[in-house]
């Protein structure tokens, strides 16, 4: 929190008030459970905000660590504000993915900064589910005439790779805001290394369930 004085705290008791949690749009087809939307919060959010004064103000700031993270402001028509320490844009390493970690990290932050609920606690949904049946592997085309066959060890070293690193860099996230949004994030990537990789998977997901249990008791 910075700078906030008894204008911005009467108009935030003001604003949450009036708030009730948004209507959850959406379906996540990796958890199979529903979630409000960042347009279902939004739109919950601003009316009551600007009736008090407030608006709400996201933007990505650079984390100490070197990395990126999505600071969530409430700013008030005095000029006095509040916002958070920001959450951690894990697992965005390329556009697409960093799309989707703000996009995700702009829900957690506003619906956390005024104590909304905008999806159901699926904090042990990844170790809860259950696992599902290795998927059966297309035959191998023959390989004809001069052609070079395509060496799938390759890529199963990349996936291997990426878990061990995901593995070893879990210790760094901050919260469970965060590490819901790196599952998300890399959702297809974990569904991809548990066919392939069950044992890899395995490893990883343990280390995730470490990391949450250590920041539940935090």
């Amino acid at each position: 929190m910075s700078d906030y004085d008894t204008n911005i705290a009467a108009a935030l008791v003001g604003a949450i008030s009036e708030l009730e949690d948004p209507h959850m749009d959406a379906r996540n087809p990796h958890f199979k459970n529903r979630y409000a939307t960042l347009k279902s919060c939004l739109d919950t959010v601003r009316p009551a905000l600007a009736r008090h004064g407030l608006v709400l103000m996201q933007f990505v700031m650079p984390s100490s660590n070197g990395g990126d993270r999505l600071v969530t402001r409430l700013l008030h028509e005095s000029g006095g504000f509040m916002e958070d320490e920001g959450i951690s844009l894990v697992g965005a390493d390329n556009m697409q993915k960093l799309g989707s970690a703000i996009s995700y990290a702009r829900r957690y932050g506003l619906l956390a900064i005024l104590g909304l609920v905008g999806d159901p606690d699926d904090d042990a949904e990844i170790a809860s589910a259950p696992t599902a049946p290795p998927k059966a592997k297309p035959t191998p085309v023959p390989v004809v005439s001069d052609d070079i066959p395509f060496d799938k060890s390759d890529e199963r070293e990349d996936l291997i790779a990426w878990s061990n690193d995901a593995k070893a860099n879990i210790g760094r996230i901050r919260n469970t805001a965060e590490l819901r949004s790196w599952a998300t994030v890399n959702s297809e990537t974990l569904d991809r290394l548990e066919t392939d990789e069950p044992d890899a998977h395995k490893a990883l997901s343990a280390a995730f369930q470490n990391r949450k249990k250590e920041l539940n008791n935090g």
